[in-house]
């Protein structure tokens, strides 16, 4: 993931940054098993995998605890979130060859991976190009007809439907033990976030050449999305 404030909110280790997760993204267990249910599906047992925003490792660690054989490239701009990735996959004695990298996913030579993922990393990034470029270079660097999962944030903020998923969001975060002091930064952090609509997510990925595109989860206004 990238370093924003929203990661960086009272974060101290890596049991902060599961906890957190879990407090703000509703059925965040669920959409992680998931996935792996369609990668176990779909990938043979030496898939190599892409991870961009490989940070806090929670892509890596449940998708290869039971799948040993699988081999993971990471990349990730935060220092700090990299180093809690190292931290989860060692404390997960996983078995699987990984390889984290700090830089951009244009910057990876590495291409031919059998599948990808981005979670919850592109809503961060404005659309001014950006985000397009991203998904561009993830659809360059899979071999033909690999999956590839999006997870990311996308509504449209002016709407009454918003503002009611933000307050359930935000009953969804106390009601899991985040301190009420902390809330409405939360919603104030993630108001700042550059998402985009759904339809605009869609246009950005066939518009990167990803076909097939379904959706395998939502929560509020995160969504996750299943293509290749």
């Amino acid at each position: 993931m990238s370093e924003t404030d929203f990661e960086k909110h009272i974060l101290t280790g890596i049991d902060d940054y599961v906890l957190q997760a879990r407090q703000c993204i509703p059925g965040r267990d669920a959409l992680f098993l998931m996935a792996r249910c369609y990668f176990e599906n779909k990938l043979t047992k030496d898939a190599k995998i892409l991870v961009v925003g490989a940070g806090g490792g929670e892509e890596i660690v449940s998708l290869g605890k039971y799948n040993p054989s699988w081999s993971f490239v990471g990349v990730d701009l935060s220092e700090k979130m990299l180093k809690l990735a190292h931290i989860r996959i060692q404390q997960e004695d996983l078995k699987n060859d990984v390889q984290l990298h700090r830089k951009e996913v244009f910057n990876l030579e590495e291409r031919d991976f059998d599948a990808a993922t981005c979670f919850l990393t592109l809503h961060f990034v404005p659309d001014d190009g950006s985000k397009l470029k991203i998904l561009q270079t993830i659809k360059t660097k899979l071999k033909p007809n690999s999956p590839f999962i999006l997870v990311d944030a996308a509504a449209m903020k002016e709407t009454a439907e918003f503002r009611d998923d933000v307050l359930a969001w935000k009953r969804h975060a106390q009601n899991n033990g985040m301190p009420p002091e902390h809330l409405d930064k939360l919603v104030e952090n993630t108001m700042n976030v550059p998402f985009v609509t759904e339809d605009r997510e869609l246009e950005l990925l066939a518009s990167s050449g990803f076909k097939q595109i379904k959706k395998m989860y939502q929560g509020t206004w995160i969504h996750g999305w299943l293509s290749q």
